[in-house]
């Protein structure tokens, strides 16, 4: 091997030392890009999945409100038939029904002597 080509050698170890440098310090777009579509890929997935879901909520909560008027008309309708059943013209109209007849005159026993029984 010649002065000249070990020379040569010499600076082909040096520029592909430079060379192998510089390609550990470029920005690879390549990866990035792919990065950024699996980013934008996996937001979109969650975007959709996180509106229907959204969306679903929201129907069950109309159903929801729906029956809660239904339940709320119900509860009254029971409350004026209670008030109904409990007035004073209902319970005279059951008793008569019932052949009940009203008390006139009240006799209570009373005790004359002071004494009780004792143990």
């Amino acid at each position: 091997m010649t002065l000249k080509q070990k020379q040569n050698f010499a600076k082909a170890r040096k520029n592909n030392g430079r060379e192998s440098r510089k390609r550990r310090g470029q920005f690879n777009f390549g990866l990035a890009n792919k990065f950024l579509f699996c980013l934008i890929a996996i937001v979109g997935v969650y975007y959709v999945v996180s509106i229907n879901d959204l969306a679903i909520k929201g129907f069950v909560l109309q159903e929801l409100k729906t029956e809660t008027k239904s339940l709320q008309g119900k509860n009254n309708q029971m409350e004026l038939a209670i008030m109904e059943l409990e007035s004073y013209e209902a319970i005279e109209k059951r008793a008569q029904d019932l052949s009940m007849v009203k008390v006139g005159k009240i006799d209570y026993i009373t005790i004359t002597g002071g004494s009780v029984a004792r143990k």
